[in-house]
């Protein structure tokens, strides 16, 4: 019962922008520079349920609330006697965020001799970091002193603190200011048929600390209603009263740094080290007879400091008590941090980097993940000519990547966001997921030499042209090995590591063929590895995933005629 979650958009964004650019011609220089600002402004609201939502089940109101049925109980009467089972209430106001970007460029195409052109630039930018109107964004800080140090035996040396912006410091992110980026090119006739081209750039992915649609940790809320304080039973006669659980409103910044201790947190970290994408390149070109051209080139690209997914909660159990077991793991034990909700609390709660928190703690996406890709490409390609042209391109490639995915949000491209072990980041360097070893592609089109200006039936009447003439047939095909076969385990046994900790007992592709027949033909399973034995211990390089044997292929031929 309630409104449509999310339904609710409020959006009024604009960008002022400055920009400016000169070319001077020197002697065999051609020199460009120029510059741009821009100004952005957002102010956003989509709050998920600022009406509420409440949920009824037939359950409450059947024989045995405890145990499920589908033909007893009723939702409208669980309603009537106010029992409800789950809720959400929103309260995310208006926000009002800015930001600015500047960039700065030199280049210059130097034509060095007949036979030499140098391509040479260097750009530099810059973001400045959002600001809230009104301040209301918020960041954990990592190093500070908690709150409670010194205040709890035993925990004199408590690390992490809750922070907020204020009119000293208005953003919660850092400015990276390092983003100087060189490119170098250059193209050389080695004859007046067959050229080398070169080039190396290196460039800065764009800033996340943007304009964002949202406020601060701390300004937010989605409480549900308490309907029960004791699992399910009894309920509470009027659950939206305040003695009976009213939805909070959020703090805001009034309890400083001792905001959400006890409770789980996701809020910004200061780290703003933005992605670093270097590419280079070498091709050698060399005209054909026919209308025709080979190329052969050679490409990669390294990317250094990208966006990890997976490695946002940094309140994780450290591996070195992972050996103790779950059972252990798991023992109640007396809260000694006497913030913290209940009066006791699992172990490993307290064993956590930050255990005043109990629950994650979960800032941005770090700038740690690394990527390597290297590939070979050959390209044909037959210019039109006697009504042909024909191309075909082939890319013997490698890539290979910590993580595939930045964060959740684009888990459907592909891959996963959770790590084996968050301490020793090597066990998840691999091939990437979108790994292609193999592709080629093929297409051509041709006139047939029929009809009215081709080379038979030059003379033919207009109802025989209609018939015969202007006919072109045209295909496309493609052929690419697989992606790599990255195993998981749906309930490992690995502690803050599941569901991705690594099989113990994992496949190699072992025939060819397509695979859609029989899996059994296709995987050809391996014994455990004996310096593995038990599904709770770390798998050596869990990505190390296969690729698979058999090829894809489509082809598409189009006959088409041209009146």
């Amino acid at each position: 019962m309630g409104t449509n979650g999310y339904a609710l958009i409020g959006r009024g964004e604009d960008v002022s922008s400055v920009a400016g650019s000169m070319v001077k011609n020197l002697s065999g220089h051609t020199i460009k520079a120029g510059g741009e600002g821009r100004f952005m402004r957002l102010n956003y609201l989509q709050p998920g349920y600022p009406q509420g939502n409440f949920g009824f089940g037939r359950g409450t109101t059947g024989e045995n609330p405890l145990t499920a049925s589908n033909t007893q109980g009723n939702g409208i009467a669980s309603m009537l006697l106010g029992w409800g089972n789950g809720g959400n209430y929103h309260i995310d106001p208006w926000s009002a965020s800015a930001s600015q970007y500047f960039g700065f460029y030199v280049q210059d195409d130097w034509k060095v001799t007949r036979k030499l052109t140098l391509n040479l630039g260097l750009r530099y930018d810059f973001d400045v970091p959002r600001t809230e109107r009104y301040d209301r964004l918020s960041w954990f800080d990592f190093g500070a002193d908690s709150p409670l140090a010194g205040k709890v035996p035993g925990y004199s040396n408590l690390k992490g603190q809750f922070r907020f912006t204020d009119s000293s410091n208005r953003s919660p992110l850092d400015r990276d200011m390092n983003h100087f980026q060189p490119r170098f090119g250059f193209a050389y006739a080695l004859n007046s048929k067959t050229a080398l081209r070169g080039a190396y750039g290196l460039q800065y992915a764009t800033s996340r600390g943007t304009i964002k649609g949202h406020t601060g940790s701390g300004y937010t809320t989605d409480s549900g209603p308490q309907f029960s304080r004791d699992g399910g039973l009894p309920p509470l006669r009027h659950p939206l009263q305040p003695l009976s659980g009213r939805p909070q409103h959020p703090p805001g910044n009034s309890q400083g740094a001792s905001t959400f201790l006890g409770l789980g947190i996701g809020t910004e970290q200061r780290d703003n080290a933005n992605p670093q994408v270097q590419a280079w390149n070498l091709s050698l070109q060399r005209e054909l007879g026919w209308q025709s051209v080979l190329e052969g080139n050679y490409s990669a690209t390294k990317g250094t400091h990208l966006y990890y997914g997976g490695l946002e909660n940094q309140n994780l159990l450290d591996p070195q008590y992972w050996s103790r077991g779950r059972s252990a793991l798991n023992a109640a034990v007396t809260n000694r941090l006497s913030r913290l909700s209940t009066p006791t609390i699992p172990i490993s709660v307290l064993l956590r980097p930050f255990p005043q928190y109990d629950g994650g703690v979960s800032g941005n996406s770090p700038s740690r993940a690394n990527s390597i890709y290297h590939s070979m490409q050959v390209r044909f390609e037959k210019r039109f000519s006697k009504g042909l042209s024909a191309l075909a391109h082939y890319t013997w490639a490698k890539s290979i990547d910590d993580t595939a995915l930045t964060n959740g949000n684009v888990s459907w491209l592909g891959g996963g966001t959770n790590v084996q072990n968050r301490y020793d980041l090597t066990q998840e360097r691999s091939l990437s997921v979108h790994d292609l070893t193999h592709r080629a592609t093929m297409t051509f089109s041709y006139q047939l030499p029929f009809g009215r200006g081709r080379q038979f039936g030059t003379q033919m009447n207009q109802v025989a042209n209609l018939l015969v003439g202007g006919w072109e047939v045209s295909g496309l095909a493609t052929i690419s090995s697989g992606f790599p076969i990255a195993p998981t385990l749906a309930n490992g046994q690995i502690w803050d590591a599941t569901p991705r900790s690594a099989p113990t007992l994992s496949a190699i592709p072992a025939t060819t063929g397509r695979i859609h027949p029989s899996r059994a033909r296709y995987l050809r399973l391996l014994r455990p590895n004996p310096q593995y034995p038990h599904p709770g211990y770390l798998f050596d390089g869990y990505r190390r995933s296969q690729k698979p044997q058999p090829l894809r292929e489509t082809v598409f031929p189009v006959p088409r005629q041209s009146v």
